[in-house]
């Protein structure tokens, strides 16, 4: 697994694109979150409720997981 990560803009969707041609046998993973989808998200995101997506964590469904302190 190889990821990309940096501020918007950087180009990690570039650089993924340039590597999926190069190997065409790649494949992107599939993210998801529970905040509301910004513009153009609609193909790199699954948007899930919180719940679903607790439930999906704790049975380790997710390679890598993030959350936000919540207040």
């Amino acid at each position: 697994m190889i990821g990309f990560v940096g501020q918007s803009g950087s180009g990690k969707n570039f650089r993924a694109n340039l590597l999926l041609r190069a190997f065409p046998d790649m494949q992107l993973v599939t993210s998801y979150t529970t905040r509301p989808l910004r513009n153009g998200e609609d193909e790199e995101y699954r948007n899930v409720a919180p719940a679903e997506y607790d439930q999906m964590d704790a049975a380790d469904l997710f390679a890598w997981s993030v959350r936000p302190q919540r207040t």
